[in-house]
Parts: structure tokens; sequence; C-alpha cells
């Protein structure tokens, strides 16, 4: 917005005289006037030139000023603007109104120059007082930031120690409160290390306290560095730090301790020509019931803080359970894990239970392996060892037989089926002939003397596990690719089966039968467009009632298969959503909402054709990586199959197009019309269906049969294109020899339909529609053309259309004759069943009479007068070659 000016005013009023009015006077008292007759150019010319005060009048008969002003407080490029209604004197409707809307002030009509111009001047000054305002605010703002610069510079320094810039003993002592607070809300572990610099003084008495300072900066640099997430390093004292390890076990602790304990022992610090190398003293205590508060944890990690010390420096000291402090560096003492591990002698991973009789080898093997990612299980008891051997499924048994049950426990492990192949290292502190006899015997693989040499069982436990875990993981392999092969052959099969397939509903049908054995799953539905293709609709499902699926309508780009079928970017949920991590819409509908669920697209070339939705798995266990394929690689053959058959069936759908219109083509040359063979081909269908009924024809004639009679009816007189229009259109009788090139057009029809056919040997209508084309014109007692054929030897087909095109020649009028009642043409075909046509079809055609009398009257021919009955017509005969018992050419 422009530099806005104090002496600037802008009028607003819709009536020209009133607004020059309002302009005369206040430009007399020396201001500047911007005028405007709506509201919308008034917010423009606000917005440009910047005028402070807004004078505007208050109608009944308009509404803009209300915009206006409401306008005004709202767009944030206004600022503060004074406004100023002028309304009709007494209206107090007028004035509650004007100041709901935002006026600052109201003044009645007419306006007095002298009142018009102290109202202007008092908004001159309650602006003044906004400016003044709103610049003492941001100055108080800018101090508040500035105070709150230096309260957090204050903090730091109050938190921090300046040496070594991590937190000082105020700020560990508020952290370690808070981590006894969360504690007691989550029930959750916390530990606490202590740790001392060893003979600091001597370090200060060598190398003067700048040599001190120097070792203490490094010594922190070093901590920070070790630390893991969630640990957090402070400096309590001279030479004192404080880790906090909030959510830890006493077991991690002390393995954390003595990894840090380690990493400081090899630290090297340069100070000047020397070399620090300082070692430390770690003492450390986990949470217990006994304790009231966080100083009851600090006093016990303290205490075995002086343990350590007291036992020679250099070492972790752990403060148990029942008060006694245990020497947790000890037992590993001299035993160079990082080497090790470098060496790839620690295994990466596996599964140890422990069977121990005074947690000695727990504590040993916790520390050898507890930074390697080994997990580690303690059994209490002879029960809990049996039952966690075949829960946990450990890669290697360690059993203290010091405890009479230790043996027996390793017979029982052999005898169970599911832990008969674990390794199991047996623990003694006898070692005789004797002893090692019978622990062998008990099944143990290997024997350690108790205590053991670290370095040995390391070794020893450590191959026992990276064989086990080599065995274990074989065994999967070697199931995994059963599973794989099973699949693949599954889909194979599925994969040749719909090449095979040319319905849709066949492939929706196999696809989901397939998804659910290789997938698991109980609901599996396929989701396709719908005609206007904005939403998608289930087109096959499992799993999902009739009338749930039937509701079931989900627009483009929304819930999950929505937007699957919009982005092509697969779903997979395995856990249900927390409702921290849920997004809205971002899981299934309630149509879906069982977990695990898969929502993967059908498409091919980047272009979506449906969605694969997979769930109700059983088990409900999360979907496995080759499940997973499996419903990829079924999402990929299923789309290819539906483009397929897609695109053959728009191919079928335009070749059938092309083929029915010459069709129709023909028949209009013959003064036939649309309806005539729509009639022919309705009749036929009702035919079939009627013998379809009966028990001679219901293996010959299925859904197959009248899909193709349906579609090969129309072309049962194509053959007419080829006869020459001064016969084709003649309206007298023809001639013999007319009659002869007449009688040419059914082979002409079968030929024509015999070459297209041979591009399309797939089209079943097509072969139908040549034997109707060729034989329609047979007689059921061989007195017919072209071939002169009888009974069976006419195509059922043939048989059928003969009948139909007859009575819709009968029933129609043409140049040459006139129209038949329903009536007259059933007696004509009555007479001629068993000559002319099949007794049963005629039988079929009475059965149904009813229909073909109503489907005549529904489809009459254009302007055609109702029929008038004729007289008696006399079956006619040819002979050689029959003419129709009808009057109809052919």
């Amino acid at each position: 917005m422009l530099m806005s000016d104090p002496k600037r005013v802008l009028v607003v009023d819709g009536d020209a005289t009133a607004l020059a009015s309002l302009r005369d006077e206040l430009s007399a008292g020396g201001y500047d006037v911007l005028a405007a007759t709506n509201a919308a150019d008034a917010l423009r010319t606000l917005l440009a030139d910047g005028p402070r005060i807004v004078i505007t009048d208050w109608s009944t008969s308009r509404s803009h000023e209300r915009d206006l002003c409401r306008a005004i407080r709202e767009h944030e490029g206004a600022g503060f603007v004074h406004v100023l209604v002028l309304t009709d004197a007494g209206n107090e409707r007028h004035v509650i109104e004007a100041f709901d809307a935002g006026a600052n002030d109201v003044m009645s009509k007419p306006a007095r120059r002298g009142e018009l111009l102290a109202r202007v001047r008092a908004g001159e000054r309650i602006i003044q007082l906004e400016t003044d305002l709103a610049r003492t605010t941001r100055e108080v703002a800018l101090q508040n930031a500035r105070l709150a610069i230096v309260n957090e510079k204050l903090n730091h320094a109050a938190s921090t120690d300046e040496l070594t810039g991590l937190g000082n003993r105020r700020d560990a002592m508020a952290r370690l409160s808070e981590c006894w607070a969360l504690s007691d809300r989550q029930g959750s572990h916390l530990a606490v290390m202590l740790l001392d610099i060893d003979h600091f003084k001597k370090v200060n008495d060598t190398f003067g306290h700048d040599g001190g300072d120097e070792a203490l900066r490094g010594i922190a640099d070093r901590l920070r560095q070790l630390c893991r997430i969630g640990e957090a390093v402070y400096r309590v004292g001279g030479e004192e730090f404080l880790v906090l390890c909030p959510g830890v076990a006493m077991e991690q602790a002390a393995q954390a301790a003595e990894r840090l304990r380690r990493a400081i022992e090899q630290t090297e610090i340069p100070y000047q020509a020397h070399v620090l190398r300082p070692t430390v003293s770690v003492g450390v205590a986990e949470r217990t019931a006994a304790m009231k508060d966080f100083n009851d944890l600090y006093t016990a990690a303290d205490a075995a803080l002086y343990g350590a010390k007291r036992s020679g420096r250099n070492r972790v000291m752990i403060h148990g359970r029942d008060a006694t402090l245990v020497d947790a560096s000890s037992a590993t003492r001299g035993l160079d894990l990082d080497r090790l591990a470098r060496q790839n002698l620690l295994p990466p991973e596996g599964r140890i239970l422990i069977f121990d009789h005074d947690g000695s080898i727990e504590r040993l093997c916790r520390t050898c392996f507890g930074q390697s990612g080994m997990e580690i299980c303690v059994a209490g008891r002879e029960a809990d060892a049996r039952r966690l051997a075949a829960e946990f499924l450990p890669d290697v048994v360690l059993l203290d037989v010091g405890r009479a049950d230790g043996l027996e426990i390793a017979r029982q492990l052999r005898q169970n089926a599911e832990t008969r192949d674990v390794p199991i290292v047996i623990f003694n502190t006898r070692s005789s002939d004797d002893d090692l006899l019978e622990g062998f015997s008990a099944g143990a693989d290997d024997y350690l003397a108790k205590p053991p040499r670290p370095m040995e069982f390391v070794l020893r436990v450590g191959t026992m596990v990276r064989l086990h875990v080599a065995r274990r993981e074989l065994t999967e392999s070697n199931e995994f690719r059963g599973e794989q092969a099973r699949a693949l052959n599954i889909l194979l099969e599925y994969s040749h089966t719909l090449a095979a397939m040319d319905s849709l509903d066949e492939v929706l049908e196999r696809t989901i039968q397939t998804t659910a054995l290789l997938a698991r799953c109980r609901r599996i539905s396929i989701m396709m467009p719908d005609a206007e293709r904005r939403r998608l609709r289930v087109a096959r499902s499992i799993g999902i009632a009739d009338e749930l699926k039937d509701r079931i309508a989900v627009r483009f780009g929304e819930a999950t298969a929505g937007r699957v079928f919009a982005t092509q970017e697969t779903v997979v949920v395995n856990d249900a959503p927390s409702e921290t991590t849920a997004k809205p819409g971002a899981y299934p509908s309630p149509y879906y909402a069982s977990m695990p669920l898969v929502s993967h697209a059908l498409g091919m070339s980047g272009t979506a054709i449906g969605v694969l939705n997979v769930t109700g798995r059983i088990g409900n266990e999360p979907f496995t990586p080759l499940e997973l394929e499996c419903i990829d690689m079924i999402s990929h053959i299923a789309a290819s199959a539906i483009q397929g058959l897609l695109t053959r069936k728009a191919r079928d759908e335009a070749r059938n197009s092309i083929v029915v219109a010459l069709a129709k083509l023909a028949e209009r040359r013959d003064q036939d019309t649309g309806e005539h063979v729509e009639r022919v081909t309705r009749f036929c269908v009702i035919l079939a269906e009627e013998l379809r009924s009966r028990c001679r024809f219901n293996e010959v004639i299925d859904d197959a049969f009248i899909a193709n009679l349906r579609r090969a009816v129309p072309l049962h007189d194509i053959g007419k294109v080829g006869i020459p229009d001064r016969i084709l259109l003649k309206s007298e009788r023809l001639t013999p020899e007319e009659m002869r090139v007449m009688r040419t057009h059914c082979q002409i029809g079968a030929d024509c339909l015999r070459s297209v056919l041979e591009k399309n040997s797939g089209a079943a209508f097509l072969r139908m529609a040549v034997t109707i084309a060729e034989s329609h014109h047979e007689w059921f007692d061989g007195s017919g053309y072209p071939e002169g054929l009888t009974r069976e030897e006419i195509p059922l087909e043939a048989r059928i259309a003969a009948l139909a095109d007859v009575y819709d020649a009968l029933r129609t009028r043409r140049p040459y004759k006139e129209a038949m009642s329903h009536a007259a043409a059933r007696d004509i075909i009555l007479r001629g069943a068993g000559a002319q046509f099949d007794p049963a079809v005629v039988e079929a055609f009475f059965a149904r009479e009813a229909e073909f009398e109503r489907l005549a009257a529904d489809l009459p021919e254009p302007d055609e007068p109702p029929p008038e009955p004729p007289s008696a017509m006399p079956i006619q005969r040819y002979s050689g070659a029959a003419e129709s018992a009808a009057p109809t050419r052919a």
C-alpha cells in the first residue's frame, strides 16, 4: 500500500449530488478528497492510494456499504482505517448495523459542515493514537525478543559447564528428576553411570591445571561422541561425569559402561609435548523398588563408583538389587572384543538361552555378546528352560549343571522335536572324565569348565551360534524356495488359463481365486471404473455381502482404492495405524477396514484399468515379501488379460457393427427396414429359448449358442447385395429366370461371410452366420434351395431362422403384397410343419406365439397400416428347388 496521507479522505456514495456536496465541504476544510460510487471501486482506491479516513453513506436500498466496512476490516492490506458512516437521522437500526459492520463513527444526514469537519479531525486524532500504539507495540516486542535471547544465554550459562560445554550438576539433577518422573509414569527402566577420572590429582600435579583442563575437555568430547541416542552426559564435579540412561536396564547399562571404559582407556589426549592416557572408574546403578527418589539412585551409583575405586580403579562396578557391588569388567579384562569383531569371530546375530546357577554365565555372556546384536534370554527354572527353548528358538543353549536339574534339561531338549538340533554347551565346576561322559551322554555338544576363560568362551559359543544360524538360514531358504516354486507353478497355470479365456467374468473370477490361494485371504475384490469413468465399483469379489458390494462407489482419487487407481501406487498396510500416526483418509474405508491390507492397481502402460484389494488375512499375519510379489505379478497378469479382452471386445464390436451395417444395407436394398432385421433376430431368440427348455435340444442350445444366434441372424440376407436392382426391387412377380438369380443370394451371402471368417477364425458367430445365410431357404422335406437339404441335414440355426424369416415376411407389407394378420400367418406356418418347417420349431412357435404377435405390434414398419386378414393361401411348391410358402421374394 502507498504511504498514507492523514489529510486524504475517501468519500463513497452512489448519489452523485451527495458525493459532490461532500467533496466540496471536505475540500474547503483542506482535505484531499478521493471519490468512489460503489464498494469495489472504493476498496481498490483504498488499497492503491492509502486514505486513512473513509466516509460512506448507509442506505436502505443498497448493501455495498456493509460489504465495504467488512472488507476494510478483513483485508490485511488495508491497515487501520477510520470509517465514518452517514445515515438517516433517528434510524437506530442503521446505526447498530453500521457499528456491527465495523464503522468507527456514525453521523446523521444531511451532514452539517462544522460537525462533519470536527468528526473528521477526531478521526485523525484516533489514527494518530493507533499509529503511536502500533509503534510502541513493535518496540515492546523488540525489547521482549532481546530479553528472551539474554535469558536464554543466562539459562544456558547457568546449566552449562564452562570448561567442557557439557551440562553442569544443576542441569544433571534437573534432568535426572525428569527421568525419574517419566519412569514413574511409564513403569520403565532407568539407569545411571558415574565416571571418575583415575589419578586426576597426579595429572594436575604433573602437568598443572592447564593439563588437567585439557584432560577434562578431551574426556568430555570422547563421552559426547560415545553416548548413544537417548543417553545424556554431564560434568557433575571436578573430575566426575554423570551419564543418564533412560529406558535402559542394568545389564545394558553395564555393557555400555564397559564400552565407555574401554574406549577411554584407548584414548590419547595430546598436551604440549606430552600425550595423556587417562582411565576412568565407573559406577552403575538401576532404579529399584526400594529407592524413594532420584537421590537414592544417584547415591547407589556413587557407592558403586567408590567400590570401583577401592577395587583398583579402571573398572566398572554395578550396584546390585541387594545392594551388593559386582565387578562387571573383571571377567573380560584383557579380552579385546573389538579385535575379535574385526576378525569376524563375534557372530553378528543369534539367540542364546541361558540356564544359570549364580548369574556369572549371564554376565559373561552379556559382556561378550551384548554389543554384537545377539538376543539373550535367561531361564530361572527347569520348566522355564523347556518352555523358552520351544518359544525363543535359541541358536545355542548354555546350561550350568551345577544344579541337579541341568542335565535333565539337556535330555528333555534332545527329546523335543523343536529343540533336538539346537547346540547345547554345558558348564560345570567339575571336569573329571565321569563328568564329561555324563554331560555328553545327556546331549551336550560342548563342555566348558567353570569359570570359563573369556577367550575360549567367546570362540566356542560364537562358533556354535554361527553354525546353527547358518543351518537355520539354509533350512529357511529351502522352505522359501519350495514356497516360491509352488507360487510360480500356480502363477504359470493362472497365466496359461487366462490366455485361453474370452470372458471378463471368467478372468475376474480366476484372478480372485488365485489371489485367495497365494495370499491366504478371505476378502478380495476387483474394482473397475463405472460407465461414466468417475467412480470405482466392485466388479467381482469374495467375502463381501451382495447388498454391501452394490453400495460401494469410490471416486477416483478418494479413499484407498481411489488413490491407488489415480496414482498407481500400491498401498500395503500390515498393521493398524495408531491414533498419532494416522492421517485423515490415508487408510481403508469400512468396507476394507481389516488389517493387513494390500491395494494394487491393475494397470498397463501407465494406464489403470482397475484395482485389486486384498484383505481378510487368515491369522491376521503381515503379508510376506513373497506374497506381496505374488500379488504384484497377479495384478500385472490380470491387467494384461483384461486389457486384451477389452481390446478384442472393442475390435469385435467394431467388426460386428460393420457387418451388421452391411446386413441392414442389404435389407434396405430389398425395400426392407432395420425393424425387419431386429424382428427376425428377436423371433429367432424366442424360438431358441423355447427349444432350449426341451430335453431334445438343451445340450445343443446354450448361452453361447443364443449369443451367437443373436449376432448371426441379422446377416441372413447379406447376399442380396449381389442381386441386381432390377430384380431385387421389381414390384411384379419374378420370372423363372429372375427367380433363379434371386436364389443365388444364399450362396453369395455364405461365400461373403466365409471370406470374413477366414480372417477372423475365432468369431464363432460368423460360422453360424455362414450356415444361416446358406441354408435358411432349405425346406424340411428337402424341396428347398440351394442344396435341397432335408430334416437334420439342415443346421438347427437355419431351421429356426427359416420360420422366423417367413413369419416376419407374412406379417409385413411390401409393394407386391399386403401384410397378413397373425392368425393367417399362424395357419400358413401350421400347414408348413413337416414340409417347409421343422415340426419341433413349429411347436416352439405355437408355445410362444403370443410373444411373436406382441413383438410384431411393438416393432411395426414405418407408416404401415394394420394388416388385414387375407384369404387362405395354399402352400406353393417348386419342382426341384422350392420357393417360399409365403408370397415373398426368394
